[in-house]
């Protein structure tokens, strides 16, 4: 969520440098001005505070804390690829994203919600997750080609053997969802087809609502096309 490490040396009667980083006075100053109002409530910062407590002693903040340790890791990894060479630039940023030790060519990605499972719109994060992996293998295959780094993600010369994906719900202690591993030999050329269409298709206006998911959506309360053809949310 910030972007400066936290300190290792916790104040005294703090249990450790995570609680002492919540209670920086100056943490308000780095965050958005819409998410200021929410830090200065204090059930609101104590929620946030026992979230990342136990994300950083669950098995998933392990893993990510040790990558971040050693350098493998980069945070907010930003990125922009020229997917199947049609010259269409795709941007975005991963939350993490390491390569790891064990095995050459395996790359992970995990992306942070706040959301709970139970009200995740699943299909629209497995698809994001799907967009993560592709612009890996991407990048990775461009790092190859040309024997250069990769950028702010971190991608060097090297093969690519896999990329496994995966959501990280903070409310749950650091729950891993949606897990999947996309292969070397996964049908990237399918998956690239797909993305460009979705781009395409945004581009261009000729995006059809559908209604029949809007139980799920986030943006449901706002979306013009569920005005019109209105399927009613499970709290109406």
């Amino acid at each position: 969520m910030y972007k400066r490490q936290p300190s290792d040396r916790p104040m005294p009667g703090e249990r450790d440098a995570l609680s002492w980083w919540l209670s920086d006075p100056r943490v308000p100053q780095r965050l958005p001005a819409n998410l200021r109002e929410v830090w200065r409530d204090p059930g609101s910062r104590e929620a946030l505070a026992d979230w990342l407590h136990r994300f950083k002693d669950s098995e998933a903040g392990a893993e990510i804390g040790g990558a971040l340790r050693t350098g493998r890791a980069r945070r907010e990894a930003g990125f922009r690829v020229r997917v199947g060479g049609s010259g269409l630039p795709l941007v975005g940023a991963m939350d993490v994203v390491w390569r790891s030790t064990g095995a050459a060519g395996l790359w992970h990605v995990r992306d942070y919600k706040i959301t709970l499972p139970s009200g995740a719109p699943d299909e629209l994060y497995r698809s994001q997750l799907a967009f993560y992996a592709l612009a890996v293998r991407e990048l990775a295959e461009r790092a190859s080609e040309k024997g250069a780094g990769g950028g702010k993600t971190g991608l060097t010369k090297q093969n690519f053997e896999a990329v496994d994906v995966g959501l990280i719900f903070l409310r749950e202690g650091g729950l891993i969802g949606s897990r999947r591993s996309f292969p070397r030999d996964f049908e990237w050329d399918g998956l690239r087809s797909r993305v460009l269409e979705a781009a395409r298709g945004a581009a261009l206006g000729d995006w059809p609502a559908r209604t029949d998911r809007c139980r799920e959506c986030p943006w449901a309360g706002n979306c013009p096309g569920r005005r019109r053809g209105r399927a009613p949310r499970a709290s109406e």
